[in-house]
């Protein structure tokens, strides 16, 4: 099934892939996006015709990008390696050791599902890229090569050649009722409706939203209130729509597996994507809970490997996918998944918090001081003075800036709490919503106990844990709770026989 030591070409199909990367490129860069987007915008005012020409000139040159990236790409499997060539205009050799890869990540468009395709790319512990793609291979070929990355790594290779019916049971499915919360929880639902105000300062769209109110209330007989109420209710349920397809778009069956000691996560509608991460690889166990969230009762959690945090691909954009993520999950499943995916080693869960409610030590009120100080004083006494120059006594107002600053830094404080067992720490943050981080001591690459000024007179200190997929802070303790925790951290780190990836 897999061929050594030989060059090899993927499918011409591939050129859709690097198709896709480049729009996707030139998308996630903001300053080249809307620079393009001011041209055309230029060349619409002379003409659309002209502006169209422009726009179809950009994706033909995106496409002929695409063809020569095919073109010179190539790639050889060796016995414990993988090596790729490729580059358009600056030939690239990259060689990838299977004992290093992270995560094995698979994707399947509509298209590559029906000619039974898949792109095949994966993370290498130490790089903040996602270093190795193979686009439009055969999915008994990325298999194959999946089980092949597994058993090098030293985990156990997955049921060669069967589909996910024929392994173990899920640890988690998602059926359509939680995908319909995943959508109705999704953060662009806020950014959707913040953005409605800058919306309604385009007067072509606040002539016409106008005019459908003003018809709209002709016809509930001149009741404008009435109108603008159900003109809101249906943008709002157009917005809520859009997240909840989104929802089912991205994670559609999606399920969580797993097989010996990797995890296999896989969802999708259109486009199937696949994760598989090794449990020997996370470094972090990441629980979030949002206003909405909190309103079902339910989390959303990632596994963290090593620096994932900043994953990109070769284009320079950010690929979030790079780590294993469960878009929803109950407080049982949250704590069932955190000790499979610590491999037990959390230890006693009734002392290692892992909701909010759940009990942390708490962190010294003096951490309130700075942001009270830098942000709540200091932009009241600059800010209010020139307010009221500029406008006279309603620039008063501005003083509400301080009591609002300091209200979300007195909730900001009550979150943040930090737990541990004998083998890991969890730190607890959050305003509104909540976010807690677990991590295992042996993990820890280096320790760092802090102090400033105003911690050095109150005896307290700020503790950094750095790990490969990023640092975890406990701010403001005791300073001999500091130590004392970086002593036991440093000693597990070190005493420890097994691998921290």
């Amino acid at each position: 099934m897999l061929e050594l030591d030989r060059w090899r070409r993927t499918s011409p199909l591939a050129v859709l892939f690097f198709f896709g990367r480049g729009i996707k490129a030139l998308a996630g860069n903001y300053a080249q996006l809307a620079g393009t987007i001011g041209f055309l915008a230029i060349l619409a005012r002379e003409s659309i015709w002209v502006a169209l020409l422009g726009g179809g000139a950009l994706l033909a040159l995106l496409a002929v990008v695409a063809v020569l990236s095919f073109w010179r790409f190539r790639f050889k499997l060796e016995a414990d390696r993988v090596l790729v060539r490729q580059g358009v205009f600056r030939h690239r050799e990259l060689t990838v050791q299977f004992g290093r890869i992270q995560g094995v990540h698979q994707e399947q468009s509509v298209l590559f599902r029906l000619l039974g395709l898949a792109t095949v790319s994966f993370d290498t512990a130490g790089s903040a890229q996602r270093e190795g793609h193979l686009p439009a291979v055969p999915v008994a070929f990325a298999t194959a090569l999946r089980d092949r990355i597994e058993t090098a790594r030293g985990g156990a290779a997955r049921f060669a050649g069967q589909g996910p019916a024929d392994g173990p049971p899920p640890l988690l499915r998602l059926g359509s009722g939680d995908l319909v919360r995943v959508g109705l929880t999704d953060p662009s639902v806020l950014t959707g409706l913040l953005l409605l105000p800058l919306l309604a300062q385009n007067d072509d769209l606040r002539g016409w939203t106008t005019a459908a109110v003003q018809r709209l209330a002709t016809a509930v007989e001149g009741h404008v209130a009435a109108a603008a109420a159900i003109a809101v209710a249906v943008a709002l349920a157009l917005l809520l729509g859009a997240t909840v397809a989104s929802a089912f778009l991205r994670f559609h069956k999606f399920e969580l597996r797993l097989e010996g000691t990797a995890f296999r996560a896989r969802g999708g509608l259109l486009t199937r994507k696949e994760t598989v991460l090794e449990r020997g690889k996370i470094q972090q166990f990441v629980l979030r809970q949002s206003l909405p969230l909190r309103a079902f009762r339910r989390y959303r959690l990632r596994a963290l490997p090593a620096s994932s945090g900043q994953a990109r691909d070769s284009s320079g954009q950010m690929l979030p996918g790079a780590v294993l993520t469960v878009p929803l999950v109950d407080a049982a499943a949250a704590a069932r998944l955190r000790d499979k995916m610590l491999g037990g080693e959390s230890g006693d869960g009734r002392a290692l918090g892992l909701l909010p409610g759940d009990r942390f030590a708490p962190v010294s009120a003096h951490w309130l001081r700075p942001p009270l100080l830098t942000l709540a004083a200091l932009p009241a006494m600059a800010g209010v003075p020139l307010l009221v120059l500029a406008f006279g006594p309603p620039g008063l107002f501005g003083l509400a800036w301080s009591p609002a600053v300091a209200a979300l830094a007195w909730l900001a404080w009550r979150r943040r709490g930090y737990a541990y067992s004998a083998e890991a720490l969890a730190v607890r943050s959050g305003i509104l919503g909540c976010k807690i981080e677990t991590c295992l001591f042996r993990k820890a690459q280096a320790v760092a106990v802090r102090r400033s000024p105003l911690q050095r007179r109150k005896g307290l200190a700020t503790l950094e844990i750095q790990l490969a997929s990023g640092v975890v802070i406990v701010p403001f303790v005791p300073h001999r709770s500091a130590c004392a925790l970086r002593d036991m951290l440093l000693y597990k780190a070190e005493a420890s026989s097994r691998p921290w990836h």
